[in-house]
Order: C-alpha cells, then sequence, then structure tokens
C-alpha cells in the first residue's frame, strides 16, 4: 500500500499587522523643507500634508545667495510605517505614474531617503526668489 505524506505550510502573506496599513498624507514628523548637496549642487525637498516637492537650489549672482527653484515632486501621497522610524512613502507623480522610497527618521534635524542624509538647516544662506521669477 503506498505511503501517505501530508505537508502542511503556513500562510503568513494573510497575517494582517500595523505596519502593512497605509495612511493618507506624510508623517508629520518628517514634513518641512530638508537640504542636501550632492556632488557640487545643493537641493531641497519638501513634505507637506499630502503631497511632496524638490528640486535644485539656484545662485543668485546679483544677491549672492541661493534660492528655490519651483518644485515638482508627487501628490495623493501615502506612507507606511516599516518600524519606528522608517517609511514607505508612496504618491503619483507628473506623468500619473505611482513611485514609492523609503524615508527613515534619524533625528529632528536629519532624515535619510534612499541612502542620501538631507537636514532641516540649509547649507547656503537661502533668499526667497529673485523678482520675475515668482509667479
Amino acid at each position: 500500500m503506498p505511503a501517505l505524506t501530508i505537508i502542511a505550510t503556513t500562510d503568513t502573506s494573510a497575517t494582517v499587522s500595523a505596519s502593512s496599513t497605509w495612511h493618507k498624507g506624510t508623517p508629520k514628523k518628517i514634513r518641512g523643507s530638508w537640504y542636501f548637496k550632492q556632488n557640487s549642487d545643493y537641493f531641497y525637498h519638501t513634505f507637506y500634508k499630502n503631497s511632496d516637492g524638490s528640486n535644485y537650489l539656484a545662485y543668485s549672482k546679483h544677491y549672492r545667495r541661493y534660492y528655490k527653484l519651483p518644485s515638482h515632486g508627487q501628490s495623493h501621497m501615502k506612507y507606511q510605517k516599516l518600524s519606528k522610524n522608517l517609511y514607505r512613502l508612496r504618491g503619483k507623480d507628473m506623468t500619473g505614474h505611482f513611485t514609492s522610497f523609503k524615508v527613515r527618521y534619524i533625528s529632528r534635524n536629519t532624515i535619510k531617503i534612499n541612502g542620501i542624509k538631507e537636514h532641516r538647516k540649509s547649507p547656503v544662506k537661502l533668499i526667497s526668489a529673485p523678482k520675475g521669477m515668482k509667479g
């Protein structure tokens, strides 16, 4: 008589945990402007309640200061808390595609996005947009 073998498996994908919940908007602790330097260029990244935006910091020779170029980013943001200070953010970009990235909250002055540290304080002196740039 042939032997009967029973294999039992556990499906852990059906387990619902608090970390799998998606929340509308962005986490409060990361909202605001963050700055970083990459090579010789300066950038900013701003998180709003339901969106984010980023771009270069441009230099004005006349004012001898940097200013924020108009930002572009994602809207309809959602986030998922992966651990105590790690979040996955998801949003719709300008072309209508959804993209996601991870943000690690390190301290009230530092976050890390995809391995790049960003800081609350700008590394350069800023002015509001020069005349003719406001729009």
